[in-house]
């Protein structure tokens, strides 16, 4: 049915003032429950016909006995509700369309995802419950997916380094402490594994944050991995935070993608920075 088909003239509304009193009067009579109620009860109407005919809004005011303006504010709200599924609809992304055909058996789910060449939060939607499929994606989707966790934290200067030659970071993130005015860099590394991290992974880590330090300043470092760590002889995983080295595996990502919510707007990080100067 045309939206067109409940648009009354000027003439109409300048016409029927009293009408238009009558209305904001009904209205504000009505509760969230009763003005919900009424919709339902317009989409059903409206979407009827009489004798193969679509209904007039006269005739949908008579069956719901409510007045033509209340009719006239019931459309656009449906309207409006049916545009703003059809916005959703189309923001969603190519990925949306190939997990769709992956389905139909078209093409495999693998190859969508591992043809995925950029963060989307329909992709961070789909790790969420098929998190195996986080090894499937490039590395540098999966660098833009651990850094667009930090800047949904309001971590400042987020960027996805690790396609820079001048750092062995994969991620740098900048916490600020406003008050006392103390800023914190964290050099953060990503390892999208199965097998278990070996401590000589994390010696490297510890090492390139010292060698850098003068360069960029790095305060802490992180290593965030799709993985486990290994039971270390030498030292328990929290140990190494005395060294400002912060350990994060499976189940840490595994709760970022479920705690995590995009902007209004879809990612918090849509454009990272991609080097360090």
């Amino acid at each position: 049915m045309s939206f067109s088909t409940f648009e009354p003239s000027a003439a109409e509304y300048f016409l029927n003032k009293s009408e238009m009193e009558r209305t904001i009067e009904e209205f504000s009579r009505f509760t969230d429950e009763d003005y919900e109620r009424l919709l339902t009860e317009f989409v059903r109407v409206r979407f009827s016909s009489v004798n193969g005919k679509c209904i007039t809004r006269k005739e949908i005011a008579k069956r719901l006995n409510v007045g033509l303006f209340v009719t006239d504010a019931l459309a656009e709200s449906h309207d409006q509700r049916i545009q703003r599924a059809l916005d959703r609809l189309t923001a969603r992304t190519s990925l949306f369309k190939d997990v769709v055909l992956a389905g139909s058996g078209i093409v495999s789910v693998e190859d969508v995802i591992e043809s995925c060449t950029q963060l989307t939060t329909d992709l961070i939607a789909h790790l969420r419950s098929h998190y195996s499929d986080i090894l499937k994606i490039p590395p540098y989707v999966f660098e833009h997916l651990v850094a667009e966790f930090f800047a949904r934290w309001q971590y400042a200067d987020v960027r996805t380094v690790g396609r820079d030659p001048s750092t062995g970071a994969d991620i740098h993130a900048l916490l600020r402490e406003s008050k006392a005015g103390i800023e914190q860099r964290i050099f953060i590394e990503v390892k999208r594994i199965v097998a278990p991290v070996e401590i000589d992974v994390i010696r490297a880590l510890h090492g390139a944050i010292s060698l850098e330090r003068v360069k960029y300043g790095w305060n802490l470092g992180m290593l965030v991995t799709t993985s486990q760590f290994r039971e270390y002889r030498i030292m328990k995983d929290v140990a190494f935070e005395h060294f400002g080295v912060f350990l994060k595996s499976e189940a840490d990502l595994r709760h970022w993608l479920n705690d995590y919510i995009p902007h209004p707007s879809g990612l918090h990080l849509p454009n990272p920075k991609l080097k360090m100067s």
